[in-house]
C-alpha cells in the first residue's frame, strides 16, 4: 500500500474519536502505558538514552545497579528468616506491578478491538472478563520476548559502539554514526513489531508465532506506512504534551491564588486543603493525559492493522478474480 494523506486522515479521526469517546480507558490505559505507550520513536529514544548510559565497563555496571547490590548486600546479611521473607516481598511486588501493567495492556488492546466497530462504552463487565482471560499469558510472553531482544540488541550494540574512536579517528566517527543509525532502525523495527503482534494476538486471538508472521508481513509489504504512521504519531505525542502543560499552568494559576489568600488570612486548614486540591488536579489531568495517548496511539495502530489486512483481502481478490477470467479466455 502506498503512503498516502488520504490514508492517514481517517485512520487519525477514529482513533481520536475512539480516545474521546471511550474515556473509561483511560484509567486503564495510563497504566498500560508504562509497558509502552505506541508512541514508538518516543519509545526508541527512551531505550537508546538507557542504552547510552549504561557504563562501558564491568566497574561501572556494578555501581550502575548499585541499588541491588546494596539490596542484595543487606539480604545476605540477615537472617534467614528475614532474608527469606524480604526476597519473596520484594519479588511479589514486582510481579504483582509487571502482572497489572501488562494485564491493563491486554484489556486495553481488547477494549479497542471491540471499540473499532462499536461506539458504546465499554462495560466493566466485559473489561474483567477480557483481563482473566488466558490470553492474558500468551500478551505477557510476547511482552517479555521483545522487551528482552530490545534491550540485549541495544546492550549490544552499545558495547560495539564504544569500539569506535568517535572522538579521534574520521573515519570511525563516520562509521560509528552509519552504525549507531543502523541500530537505532533495528530496535525501531522491533518496537513496531511488538505493537502489531500485541494487536494481532489482541484482535484475532492467534498464537505468538502467528500474530509476529502477520505483523512481520504487514511491515515488510508496508514499511513507509509503518514509518510514518509512527512519525505521525510522535508529532501528535508532542503537540499533545504542549496542550498537557498549557493546560496544567491554566489550571495552576487558581490553586496559586487560593494559596496566597490561605497564606495571608494564615489558616493552615485552608493550606492544606488548598494543596491537597491542587495535587488531586495535578494527579488527575496527568493519568488522563496519558490514558488519553496511550488509547489514541494504541487506537490507531489498531485501526491501521484493520487497514493493511483489508488491503490485503481487496488486493488477494482482485489478484483470484483476474485469474479466472485468464481461465475463463483460455
Amino acid at each position: 500500500m502506498k503512503p498516502s494523506v488520504p490514508l492517514y486522515r481517517p485512520i487519525l479521526s477514529r482513533a481520536l474519536s475512539t480516545a474521546w469517546l471511550h474515556r473509561e480507558l483511560w484509567p486503564l490505559a495510563a497504566i498500560a502505558g508504562i509497558a509502552g505507550t505506541g508512541t514508538v520513536l518516543n519509545d526508541v529514544l527512551s531505550q537508546a538514552n538507557t542504552a547510552l548510559a549504561f557504563p562501558e565497563s564491568a566497574d561501572g555496571a556494578v555501581g550502575f545497579v548499585s541499588f541491588l547490590q546494596i539490596y542484595f548486600s543487606h539480604l545476605m546479611a540477615a537472617t534467614p528468616t528475614n532474608a527469606i521473607i524480604s526476597f519473596f516481598l520484594f519479588s511479589g511486588i514486582f510481579l504483582v506491578f509487571f502482572f497489572l501493567v501488562i494485564g491493563a495492556q491486554h484489556t486495553l488492546l481488547r477494549a479497542l478491538h471491540r471499540a473499532a466497530t462499536n461506539k458504546a462504552v465499554v462495560p466493566l463487565k466485559t473489561l474483567v472478563a477480557e483481563a482473566r482471560h488466558p490470553r492474558f499469558i500468551r500478551m505477557f510472553v510476547i511482552n517479555v520476548f521483545f522487551k528482552l531482544l530490545i534491550v540485549n540488541t541495544l546492550l549490544v550494540g552499545t558495547m560495539l559502539l564504544h569500539t569506535f574512536d568517535i572522538n579521534g579517528v574520521v573515519a570511525d566517527a563516520f562509521f560509528g554514526f552509519i552504525f549507531a543509525c543502523t541500530i537505532v532502525a533495528v530496535v525501531l523495527f522491533f518496537n513496531v513489531l511488538s505493537v502489531l503482534t500485541l494487536i494481532e494476538a489482541a484482535k484475532d486471538d492467534t498464537g505468538m508465532v502467528a500474530s509476529m508472521e502477520k505483523a512481520w508481513k504487514m511491515i515488510a509489504k508496508n514499511p513507509l506506512v509503518c514509518l510514518e504512521m509512527s512519525a505521525m504519531l510522535f508529532g501528535a505525542d508532542l503537540i499533545f504534551t504542549v496542550i498537557y502543560i498549557i493546560l496544567m499552568v491554566l489550571l495552576a494559576v487558581p490553586f496559586a491564588v487560593l494559596l496566597a489568600v490561605a497564606v495571608g488570612v494564615g489558616s493552615l486548614g485552608a493550606i492544606s486543603a488548598v494543596s491537597l486540591g491542587f495535587i488531586l488536579m495535578l494527579l488527575t489531568l496527568t493519568i488522563s493525559s496519558a490514558g488519553f495517548m496511550t488509547t489514541f496511539t494504541f487506537s490507531a495502530w489498531t485501526e491501521l492493522a484493520y487497514k493493511l489486512a483489508k488491503a490485503k483481502a481487496v488486493t488477494a481478490r482482485v489478484h483470484q478474480h483476474a485469474a479466472r477470467l485468464l481461465a475463463h479466455f483460455t
